[in-house]
């Protein structure tokens, strides 16, 4: 007999439907039954609602309310467990309103557009949330992080998207540290990807990511300054304007210092610079008498 898709090793079959697409697993999932079974998970793995550009033809409210029901009810006998459907569910979008997600215990990662708006909305939204998300990923208008600590304590990576107009209000807030007001977080954040610096988020994160240039200016350099001396990484990944002076690469990296051992310093800009290759090698000098680097 020929061998088909569906009669190879279900090892190899998970392997094969972790590389395809949802929506291919969606189309391989109308074919029959036994395709159904094994490729429906991979189909409702990754799901995203709303965003700026996209347009339904029933209200976000109707698919929100649609998609609960359909997770939360029971799957068909021959599809697993009663909980398959929301057991299968690993990666959610919300880019208009809110779903629960306190039920799922295998959500990792969790993406939020316009946060602010939702816990104005729902300020019950997340609490008591499942354990397994792990990853936050935030854009738009950002929810005051206190709320989004209490909602989210598990988080292990913080991630922003977005800058420039994007950047909220309160990013630059730098108020005295309440060691209290982001609870767990203070323990379970390892990571911090952000185009920005945040400085409310005084909490100690083994590694940083600034994706955005730190430009030469008094008020980015400070803030740069800032941020990093409050999460106080191991780990710091960060461009900086080859424009600014080796002081100023000093000045963001001194508070930061005594934790930092590993440094991934881009220059921007470089190929504008007439001595481009000098600015590196006097940074470099620099970065290596302010920091204890292995």
């Amino acid at each position: 007999m020929t061998p088909t898709l569906l009669t190879l090793n279900y090892d190899v079959l998970s392997d094969i439907l972790g590389r395809i697409s949802p929506r291919d697993a969606a189309q391989l999932a109308l074919t029959c039954r036994h395709a159904y079974t094994l490729a429906f998970p991979r189909f409702l793995s990754d799901v995203s609602f709303g965003g700026l550009y996209h347009k339904t033809s029933s209200s976000a409210v109707s698919q929100l309310k649609d998609f609960c029901n359909f997770v939360l009810a029971p799957a068909p006998s021959w599809h697993g467990p009663p909980s398959a459907r929301l057991d299968a569910l690993r990666s959610l979008e919300v880019m208009r309103d809110a779903v629960r997600v306190r039920q799922d215990g295998n959500l990792r990662k969790l993406t939020l557009w316009g946060s602010e708006a939702l816990f104005n909305a729902y300020p019950d939204f997340g609490l008591s949330s499942s354990a397994s998300i792990h990853t936050l990923v935030l854009g738009g208008d950002v929810a005051p992080l206190p709320a989004l600590a209490h909602a989210f304590p598990t988080v292990r990576q913080l991630i922003f998207v977005g800058g420039g107009v994007c950047i909220p209000e309160w990013a630059f807030e730098s108020q005295p540290v309440d060691t209290d007001v982001l609870g767990a977080w203070r323990g379970s954040v390892e990571r911090v990807d952000t185009g920005f610096p945040i400085l409310p988020l005084a909490v100690p994160a083994r590694r940083v990511d600034i994706r955005n240039p730190i430009v030469s200016d008094v008020d980015a350099v400070q803030c740069a300054r800032e941020f990093l001396g409050r999460t106080r990484p191991v780990v710091l990944s960060t461009v900086m304007s080859a424009y600014a002076a080796a002081e100023e690469v000093g000045t963001v990296l001194g508070l930061a210092a005594s934790s930092l051992r590993y440094l991934d310093l881009v220059g921007d800009r470089c190929e504008s610079v007439k001595d481009g290759t000098e600015w590196v090698q006097v940074c470099l000098h620099c970065c290596l008498a302010y920091v204890n680097l292995r």
